[in-house]
């Protein structure tokens, strides 16, 4: 053999070793490299960051393991993090939008904030609840009376309850009372009209209502915002002048000592009943009134705006104080109150009553 083959031979057998000796030997090579071919560069630089699928769980690039944590992944247009981590990109996002330490609701649950009223952020269970509790709406009106409690009357202690059924009808024998249809969603005082007030458990203060009702001849009820300032309920239909006593009137404060002892009050705009044992619709505006931080109203409550059956009968009324009968007698004025519903003045049936927290 020549020299000059020799020499050859030398030269590629040291390379070869040199080669060897840098990548730590053949099992070290299988280690620090991928199948197909090593790590890039600039990822082979980093410690321990060519084993894809320890440091980073990317099919694509290598990351060092710092740069696998949430915190940093979901920042980063790069992001080497699985694709279920790099996924939360968006839901990352909402930590500024909601506060959330756990940003991980949808942009509608986010919202609940806002629209619900909830000091908490959007994550918790109980501020996420609540879009099934109002959607923003509270629905008084269901299956059951578990949204109310059943108090008894001033003057009649001795009163039945309400009922639920699916339907109300007048009754064809006698125009004054109601008969019932099986079923849910409808509440109604009783077979003769003489049962127990309801009153919510839930309070309000500034709200939008929504109130479908029924009455019988000569039957009388009323709507109590807050427990004190009435919309009357009461069969007017037919009638050319109505006052301060008829269907959607805002009914009279009151005071024994006063002559006459009813006092303001505002009539509806124009009648707008229906017949009775037809279904009758109301939808309000209401205004609670608004106190200084030493407890002094500084403003009335108000009925901004009162629809009956399609037609406006009210507009910016003020209420100075609590209508007669209300639940919450003067002068005991307040930030909220329930919804409060007569029961003992003859039939009545009520359903589809939803109220909607207003904001400031």
């Amino acid at each position: 053999m020549s020299k000059k083959v020799t020499k050859v031979l030398v030269v590629l057998l040291v390379g070869m070793i040199f080669v060897l000796s840098s990548c730590g030997g053949p099992q070290a090579c299988k280690k620090r490299c991928l199948k197909k071919s090593c790590c890039p560069k600039k990822a082979c630089s980093l410690k321990k960051s060519c084993d894809l699928k320890k440091a980073c769980g990317s099919k694509k690039a290598c990351c060092p393991k710092k740069a696998c944590d949430l915190k940093k992944a979901c920042g980063s247009k790069k992001a080497c993090c699985p694709k279920k981590a790099c996924s939360l990109k968006k839901s990352c996002d909402l930590k500024k939008a909601c506060g959330s330490k756990k940003a991980c609701c949808p942009k509608k649950a986010c919202s609940l904030k806002k629209s619900c009223g909830s000091k908490k952020s959007c994550c918790p269970k109980k501020a996420c609840d609540l879009k099934k509790k109002c959607g923003r709406k509270v629905k008084l009106t269901g299956s059951d009376l578990s949204s109310w409690k059943q108090v008894g009357g001033k003057w009649n202690k001795e009163l039945g309850d309400w009922i639920i059924a699916g339907d109300a009808f007048l009754r064809p024998e006698n125009e004054k009372l109601l008969a019932t249809k099986p079923g849910v969603g409808v509440m109604i005082n009783g077979d003769k009209g003489k049962c127990k007030h309801l009153l919510s458990k839930a309070e309000f203060g500034d709200i939008k209502a929504h109130v479908e009702y029924m009455v019988a001849r000569k039957s009388n009820s009323g709507v109590y915002f807050m427990g004190r300032y009435e919309i009357q309920i009461l069969n007017s239909y037919g009638k050319d002048k109505v006052g301060v006593h008829d269907n959607g009137a805002i009914y009279q404060r009151w005071d024994e000592k006063r002559t006459p002892k009813g006092y303001q009050g505002k009539a509806p705009r124009v009648n707008a009943s229906l017949p009775p044992g037809q279904w009758q619709k109301l939808d309000v505006i209401f205004r609670a009134p608004r106190f200084d931080a030493d407890g002094k109203k500084i403003a009335n409550a108000k009925f901004e705006k009162v629809v009956l059956n399609g037609i406006v009968i009210h507009e910016n009324e003020e209420v100075t104080g609590p209508t007669r009968a209300a639940w919450y007698p003067r002068p005991q004025e307040a930030l909220t109150g329930p919804i409060f519903l007569q029961g003992e003045h003859g039939p009545v049936a009520y359903r589809n009553i939803c109220i909607v927290p207003l904001e400031d």
